[in-house]
């Protein structure tokens, strides 16, 4: 899960964790970068999920059951704010 993957080191770590193999979820309040990025990374093989999302609006951060992509494992969301991490070079 990353948040602020729209642009910056947020969309540098999506898609560095996903060279590395990770299937990641993307998430950010701009809708047309998340569906761009992914695009970009399915491109190039790997795995990605977009989900608008504000993580300043405590409303928002427990994405409604239909945020879940159609014919997938139910996954389980939390309120906290999502964390990006990225393994050393």
């Amino acid at each position: 899960m990353i948040a602020g993957a729209a642009s910056g080191i947020g969309e540098g770590t999506a898609r560095r964790l996903a060279e590395l193999g990770a299937k990641v979820a993307l998430f950010a309040r701009r809708r047309h970068r998340l569906d761009a990025l992914a695009a970009k990374i399915e491109k190039a093989g790997g795995t990605a999920l977009a989900i608008t999302l504000d993580v300043t609006d405590r409303t928002a951060s427990t994405p409604s059951p239909t945020a879940s992509p159609p014919n997938s494992a139910r996954s389980t969301w939390s309120s906290t704010t999502p964390v990006s991490c990225c393994p050393p070079r």
